[in-house]
Parts: structure tokens; C-alpha cells; sequence
């Protein structure tokens, strides 16, 4: 059994692997991933960058009683952007010395009922996210109450854009994330991981990279992402591609930007709206 038959069980439709095992050809796993080093390597730089990533999100978060600068914020969203492009074009690279196809990491157009259905959910999941954001934003008075949750989160301000500036930076590293996260979490490590562990335990795991990376917002910042990860895992898992995973994962991103770009002006809880400080003037 070699390499490409194994990993095109998970994005072939995510077919249960647990047949093939016990066989003389899965007795050989623990040598694949000898045959194609590019794949450790791989695995070593992405895990080198995530956790370099980490202590410095960290230090961060716990250093510094000052908010960001609008020049600093915009600069932390260029080295999110930068270490992103990175580990996915290791995990590309990595991918393509081992002599594997990318579709069978995920980047395919997929086809069959599994496939509709993931973009069925993808569709489903971003509409009601929309129509919760636009009633969190109905009136004046429920984007100061959103303001003031967002607010009261200090791990969240780090990441939250403020400025114009801000969130059109913040919105193109939405794009940025969609795309190069859902590679290096659902494609690249969740096939890895499942040479080596059961496809459920793979896909565990690597979505627990995912939500760890995510630390600087605090472990309630961690579990409000939880829900969406395992969202944008079964969206990979039954579609069998990345593509509505990527989709789903950059549409949250941007709606996550409508709202702050919604409440970046809303005044503090008690101040007047400015048409009634004017008006009082």
C-alpha cells in the first residue's frame, strides 16, 4: 500500500478507512512516512512556525496593558498574513515532493450528493450567521449592546480592527485565513495524521492545532471557536474538498469584519449618540 492509495480515502469522499486495517499493506504504515522525508519535514516547519506563533501571540497578549496602535495592528496583520502564506506553501511544497497530487489533499472540485451537501451547509451556515449579524445590528441601540460585548473582551481587542484602515486590512486577511488555514489544518495535517491514526483521531487532532493557535484569545475566545471548527471539519469531511470548507471559513471571516466595521463608531455605553450631542449643543 503506498501513500497515494491511503490518502485518497480521505479526500475521496472521506471513505472508512478502518476495513483496510490489519492487512499486510497497513502493517506497513509505519514506513511510508520514511519514503517521503518531505512529508516530516513539512511537518516540522509548519509546527516550528505554529509554535513560534504561539509564544509570541502570548507574550503579546500578556505584555502589553496598551491597546495596539493603529500602525501596529496593521502590522501584526501583515505577519499573520506572511506566517500563513508560509506554512501553507511548506505544506504545498511538501505535498508535491512527496510526488502526491493536491487533490488528494483536498484541493479538488469533488462531485457526487456529499459534495452538494457541503455546499448546501456552507450556504445554510453562512445565511443564518448573516441574519444574526444583521439582527445584533438592527437599531442604534443593539450595536452599542454589540459594542459593549466585544468591548469587554481585552483578549479579542488584540486581533479586533478599529480603523477604516484596520478593517480593510482585517478583511483581506480574512481571505488570506480561509484559504491558507483550511490547507493547513483540514488538508495537509488531517491527511498526514490519518496515516498514522484513525481518520476520526486525525481529525481531531488537527483541529485541535487549529483552535489552539487561536490562545492569545483566551480559553473563552478558544471554545467560542470550537463550534465553527467543527463546522468547517464536516463541511471537508463530506464534501470530500476543501473548497467549501474555504468557502465557509472566509465568508465567517468577512462577516466577522461587516460587524466590527458596524460598531468601530458606536460610542461607549452611556456617551450620546453624536446627532444628540449636537443636537444638545
Amino acid at each position: 500500500m503506498n501513500l497515494n492509495s491511503y490518502s485518497l480515502i480521505i479526500y475521496s469522499g472521506y471513505r472508512n478507512p478502518s476495513s483496510l486495517r490489519g492487512s499486510k499493506e497497513v502493517s506497513q504504515m509505519s514506513a511510508i512516512l520514511d519514503l517521503h522525508p518531505a512529508l516530516l519535514v513539512g511537518f516540522s516547519g509548519i509546527v516550528f512556525i505554529l509554535t513560534s506563533t504561539v509564544i509570541s501571540d502570548l507574550r503579546r497578549a500578556w505584555g502589553e496593558d496598551e491597546p495596539l496602535s493603529e500602525a501596529e495592528r496593521l502590522t501584526l496583520y501583515d505577519l499573520i498574513r506572511l506566517r500563513l502564506a508560509l506554512m501553507a506553501v511548506i505544506a504545498i511544497a511538501a505535498w508535491a515532493l512527496a510526488g502526491l497530487p493536491l487533490a488528494q489533499m483536498g484541493l479538488h472540485w469533488g462531485s457526487g450528493w456529499r459534495f452538494i451537501a457541503a455546499w448546501g451547509v456552507t450556504g445554510t451556515a453562512l445565511t443564518l450567521m448573516a441574519i444574526q449579524t444583521a439582527f445584533a445590528l438592527r437599531s442604534h441601540e443593539a450595536r452599542r449592546e454589540t459594542a459593549r460585548q466585544l468591548n469587554a473582551d481585552e483578549n479579542l481587542n488584540v486581533i479586533r480592527p478599529a480603523t477604516r484602515r484596520e478593517i480593510s486590512s482585517f478583511t483581506w486577511l480574512g481571505l488570506t485565513a480561509g484559504i491558507t488555514e483550511e490547507i493547513i489544518f483540514r488538508g495537509f495535517l488531517t491527511v498526514l495524521f490519518a496515516l498514522v491514526a484513525p481518520l476520526w483521531a486525525a481529525i481531531i487532532l488537527a483541529n485541535a492545532f487549529f483552535v489552539f493557535i487561536h490562545i492569545y484569545q483566551g480559553w473563552k475566545g478558544m471554545l467560542r471557536i470550537v463550534p465553527i471548527t467543527v463546522l468547517m471539519a464536516f463541511v471537508a469531511w463530506l464534501g470530500g474538498s476543501l473548497y467549501p470548507a474555504i468557502t465557509l471559513h472566509i465568508g465567517v471571516d468577512w462577516i466577522a469584519a461587516f460587524m466590527f466595521r458596524a460598531v468601530a463608531n458606536v460610542p461607549p455605553e452611556g456617551e450620546p449618540r453624536q446627532e444628540e450631542a449636537a443636537a444638545s449643543a
